[in-house]
């Protein structure tokens, strides 16, 4: 558990309205590795296999990021005034075969 950022796939939520999963870089702890306000992170203790790998559980509670953080800006942004503004109209079709 060494990370100080997280990539989060969450609900955007602005204003009280739902805008769907999306992924958005969050700050987990601080310098000295101390969890933020809000972030809780438990380590998932010993695995049966890849022990090596280093895993957590993480929960946020009302944890705040800013807009720029949005990791999908070439799709949508939220501009300043808190409005998600949708860059391209383009839609991604997929098929099960």
């Amino acid at each position: 558990m060494h990370a100080h950022h997280a990539i989060v796939f969450a609900q955007l939520v602005i204003d009280g309205v739902g805008y769907g999963v999306h992924a958005v870089l969050v700050a987990i702890r601080d310098r000295e590795m101390q969890p933020l306000p809000g972030v809780t992170v438990v380590d998932m203790g010993v695995k049966m296999g890849l022990n090596g790998v280093d895993n957590a559980r993480l929960s946020f509670e009302s944890v705040r990021v800013p807009r720029t953080n949005l990791l999908n800006r070439s799709v949508h942004s939220v501009v300043p005034s808190g409005v998600l503004h949708r860059e391209t109209t383009c839609i991604y079709e997929f098929k099960v075969i």
